[in-house]
């Protein structure tokens, strides 16, 4: 399943914000605060330093938007980056304890990645046909979780919510390519 943000998609209506590929550039100075946070896990958990776990955290923080452990070892490959996939994938599940990173599975047979710190909570619209992923922020979410929650005698830590849903048209979709 091609995961896909298109940059011009249309805003959401009413309070609901769509959050677009620039709002997740990252900047240098979170890169080099994820690198120290990396660094500190892995001295902290007795886990080996090396240069390719490095690599692999490298391409992620310049990857926006959703992707896959092949999708981003092919593209360290495509850079020419000497890497194997079981590297790229036992460091992207280093990544997610380390909470650089959260992992998703969209109903397929893979999962997907995303960068997961110093990220607003969002949650995504899928589209069953295309792929397409809509990430969106809407307040009463977050309302609605905590009420629900207080009436269990609980605290809310962290909810999901997907939403998936297919293309009015999926041969004309402009997400379908």
């Amino acid at each position: 399943m091609p995961i896909r943000k298109k940059k011009d998609a249309p805003e959401l209506s009413g309070e609901t914000k769509e959050l677009h590929e620039e709002d997740r550039i990252l900047s240098p100075e979170l890169k080099k605060k994820a690198v120290e946070t990396f660094e500190k896990f892995l001295a902290h958990g007795h886990y080996r330093s090396t240069s390719e776990r490095f690599k692999v955290l490298e391409a992620v923080l310049n990857r926006p938007g959703h992707f896959n452990a092949d999708e981003l070892y092919a593209a360290m490959v495509m850079d020419r980056q000497r890497i194997s996939r079981a590297t790229v994938y036992s460091t992207l599940e280093l990544l997610e304890k380390a909470a650089l990173i959260t992992k998703h599975n969209f109903r397929g047979d893979r999962s997907y990645y995303e960068i997961g710190f110093d990220e607003p909570h969002h949650d995504h619209l899928i589209c069953v046909k295309c792929g397409h992923i809509t990430e969106f922020i809407h307040p009463q979410l977050l309302s609605i979780r905590k009420q629900i929650a207080d009436k269990a005698g609980l605290r809310v830590v962290d909810h999901t919510f997907q939403i998936f849903a297919e293309c009015p048209e999926p041969g004309t979709c402009p997400h379908n390519s």
